[in-house]
């Protein structure tokens, strides 16, 4: 390396540097999301995913290129869709837990993937969002804090900094949707996005009819929101220095910047109907926060409590010692981990009561279910249920959990242990990151100029294979000139006219809003038919042939609303169906 790029990257790797602690809120998040993002589809198995749903095997071949996979093709039985998405919700918990952790991430990211793929009539920018965090997150270790790996790891703990490419290619990652949806929007030659927004009926929610009612205030966050989004990401990527130990520019703009984007997407999860990505946003916001952060948080706690707890285990157990670091490590607790050994008035107390033992901050002992409850007392994360467990009546309830836990200590010292769950194994990333990071960047620039760029298609084989292919203009005016539903108008066997979409699903569901969404697309129309089918189905149901109240016909109507008020709503019927009867 030449002597300039050397000194390049010397300033430059500290301002990409990402705080383990913060890794550890963003795997925490991130895993929640994973979970729930799950657990919201099974619902829907059978009408986005299998044999016989919306987008069978025989019509999904036109949505897919060459470099897109999906293990959900192996089989289109809905139990085998449940059991890899169930499998995907687990793998979300585990990294959650930070509980062999990298391994969970493979397993989420690979059928993240495979989902989207599977059917990708109803994924939106958050499933792009969620499939790029995954992948980045494999290099990253998001274990090295406050995870069952890092408590039962043998090896050091890594330095709370880190700088990688990894930890670059994750802040350009986390600031990508602010930053080119601001030059889609900027490109555009109109800025008035909060206004457009908030007149799309398809999008309103929350706070969005009280905030259309206030003109003034959506012109004064429009313009907030223009320069937020073209300026936070480029301070925070600006090369500053440390000018004295308490005045870190770096860290004074990332107090300044990060809140202003969180409260942004505060305003866009309880104003308008995104899904995934708004609670994506906020979770890869939790990454960037620097370390001063926690630093000012542990000296608060120092003050508060400058004496640690010390917690003696029985070292003739082979499995003791490993029992007490996951437990001090799942609640966080700032404990010194000790043999009895070493002490003899808690040597004297494990022997006589066979129990661990635990000294609070006035060197009074605690044994069985009373120390469980004092770590827990202690605890940042349970520590504010600390009056309600004080109570002595717990006390008794504790001892015999205590008991119930004690004998089974060899099972939780089994837990993470594989070559997976190293955190330090994440640490190594190189060439193949930067390469990867220079292409994502490339697809975002180029996607400027429009689908059809020349460049775009030559980058896009190895961008699709790993789903890192995005296009960040979720928020721009050039996507909000209209607004458009559907309407079903039906006849019943009696002659009675009835709304055939009443409930429409994707009033509640954003997954149905792009599935028929995209349906009133010119090259989605093909399977209007599909969707028209399964309406007849649903309303017949349980209607024998000659029911008076079974569906005899509908139509399908796109109606569309221009934002100009000087033009006219459209209406387009695009399908007439008829349900026959069954034989």
């Amino acid at each position: 390396m030449t002597p300039f790029l050397r000194h390049f990257f010397e300033r430059i790797w500290p301002v990409f540097a990402v705080d383990l602690r913060s890794l550890a809120v963003f795997r925490f998040g991130l895993g929640l999301l994973v979970f729930f993002d799950a657990c919201g589809r099974f619902g829907d198995i059978g009408a986005f995913y299998g044999l016989d749903g919306l987008l069978p095997p025989s019509a999904l071949a036109g949505e897919l290129s060459g470099w897109r996979w999906s293990l959900h093709l192996v089989n289109h039985s809905t139990p085998f869709q449940a059991l890899l998405i169930l499998a995907q919700a687990l793998a979300g918990l585990a990294i959650a837990a930070g509980l062999r952790t990298r391994l969970a991430t493979l397993v989420a990211w690979v059928l993240a993937v495979s989902l989207c793929n599977r059917n990708p009539l109803v994924i939106g920018p958050g499933d792009a969002l969620l499939c790029a965090l995954l992948f980045w997150s494999l290099f990253l270790p998001l274990a090295g804090r406050w995870s069952i790996d890092a408590t039962l790891g043998e090896a050091p703990p890594l330095p709370a900094r880190l700088q990688s490419a990894a930890a670059v290619a994750l802040t350009l990652q986390v600031l990508s949707p602010f930053f080119f949806d601001a030059l889609h929007r900027g490109g555009s030659g109109d800025w008035a996005g909060w206004q457009r927004v908030f007149a799309l009926e398809s999008l309103e929610r929350g706070l969005a009819p009280w905030l259309a009612t206030h003109p003034q205030l959506l012109a004064a966050l429009s313009a907030w929101s223009q320069w937020l989004q073209w300026l936070g990401p480029l301070l925070l990527m600006l090369p500053l220095p440390v000018v004295a130990q308490r005045f870190d520019l770096r860290g004074i703009l990332r107090l300044l910047v990060l809140p202003q984007l969180a409260l942004l997407v505060l305003l866009m999860l309880t104003s308008t109907a995104l899904g995934l990505l708004s609670w994506l946003l906020l979770v890869g916001l939790s990454a960037l926060i620097g370390s001063g952060f926690w630093e000012a948080l542990e000296r608060r706690r120092q003050l508060r409590s400058p004496t640690r707890l010390r917690v003696f285990y029985d070292d003739g157990c082979a499995h003791c010692r490993t029992a007490c670091r996951l437990l001090i490590g799942l609640l966080l607790v700032d404990a010194d981990l000790l043999p009895a050994r070493s002490n003899r008035r808690a040597d004297t107390l494990a022997r006589a009561n066979d129990s661990w033992v635990v000294f609070d901050r006035d060197d009074s002992a605690h044994l069985r279910g009373e120390a469980l409850l004092l770590l827990i007392r202690r605890s940042p994360l349970l520590g504010w249920i600390g009056r309600w467990l004080a109570r002595p009546a717990l006390s008794a309830q504790a001892d015999r959990l205590y008991m119930q836990l004690a004998p089974h200590h060899q099972r939780w010292a089994r837990i993470g242990r594989n070559r997976w769950s190293s955190p330090a194994a994440a640490v190594r990333s190189g060439r193949w990151i930067v390469v990867a990071t220079v292409l994502v960047l490339g697809g975002n620039l180029l996607g400027l100029a429009g689908p059809g760029n020349g460049l775009l298609q030559l980058l896009s084989p190895p961008l699709q294979l790993l789903r890192l292919d995005q296009r960040w203009d979720w928020f721009a005016p050039a996507m909000l000139r209209e607004d458009a539903h559907w309407l079903a108008p039906g006849v019943l066997g009696n002659g009675t006219e009835a709304d055939v979409l009443d409930p429409d699903p994707a009033d509640d569901d954003i997954r149905w809003r792009y599935y028929e969404d995209r349906l009133a697309e010119p090259r989605h129309r093909s399977l209007l038919p599909v969707w028209a089918g399964r309406l007849c189905d649903e309303w017949n149901e349980g209607r024998p042939a000659g029911d008076a109240e079974r569906l005899a016909e509908f139509k399908l109507i796109r109606v569309v609303r221009p934002l100009d008020a000087r033009a006219q709503p459209e209406q387009r019927v695009l399908l007439r169906q008829q349900c026959t009867a069954p034989q």
